[in-house]
C-alpha cells in the first residue's frame, strides 16, 4: 500500500523535521488516509489528532482516490506585466 502512496505523493519530512511549507512524510499521510478510508474517523477527528487541517487531509484522500500522480516538472513562475 505504501508503494501506491509513494507513486502519488512526493517524499516528505517527519513532523519534527518539517517546516511549514515542506511536504509531510509519506508514512504519516498513509496512516491518516487509511484511518479515514476504514471509516473509523472523520477528517475533523483526524485533523485534531494529528494537528493537520481537515481540508489538507481531504485533499490527500481525493488525490489517492483519483490517482493524480506527482509531476516532477519545474513550473516557471513569471510576473504578470499586463
Amino acid at each position: 500500500m505504501i508503494k501506491t502512496f509513494k507513486k502519488v505523493f512526493k517524499p516528505g519530512k517527519t513532523r519534527e523535521e518539517r517546516k511549514s511549507t515542506q511536504p509531510y512524510d509519506v508514512r504519516l499521510k498513509t496512516k491518516i488516509i487509511i484511518g479515514y478510508l476504514k471509516g473509523e474517523k472523520s477528517f475533523r477527528m483526524l485533523g485534531n489528532q494529528y494537528g493537520i487541517h481537515p481540508g489538507v487531509i481531504s485533499r490527500w484522500v481525493r488525490v489517492v482516490r483519483f490517482g493524480h500522480p506527482v509531476s516532477n516538472k519545474k513550473i516557471k513562475i513569471t510576473r504578470f506585466t499586463g
